[in-house]
């Protein structure tokens, strides 16, 4: 179908919030990812539950949390798959 590649990019970002889940389990958070004075900036796009279509009609990304952490703090690093295309050509930010 024309793509090059299988998978999205993965950048890493700090988290605008605190979130937590379960051990044992690697999830994936919807999330709003946006460009503010030339950072990223992420934050969960709402309720997570399955059934909520909301969230991921608001989301262009997902926040991959991996099994063994059950934790993150607001600034903490994350990877984050990119959903939305429009972010694809935008050159990951500096951070100091």
């Amino acid at each position: 179908m024309g793509h090059r590649s299988r998978y999205r990019r993965i950048i890493q970002v700090p988290l605008e919030e605190d979130t937590s889940k379960v051990e044992a389990l690697t999830f994936f958070l919807r999330a709003r990812i946006e460009r503010h004075e030339g950072r990223y900036r992420i934050m969960v796009a709402g309720d997570q539950r399955s059934g909520i279509l909301k969230s991921m009609a608001k989301a262009n990304g997902l926040v991959v949390l991996p099994e063994d952490i059950t934790e993150v703090k607001t600034g903490d690093e994350v990877a984050v798959q990119l959903v939305d295309h429009g972010f694809c050509t935008i050159p990951e930010p500096r951070y100091p």
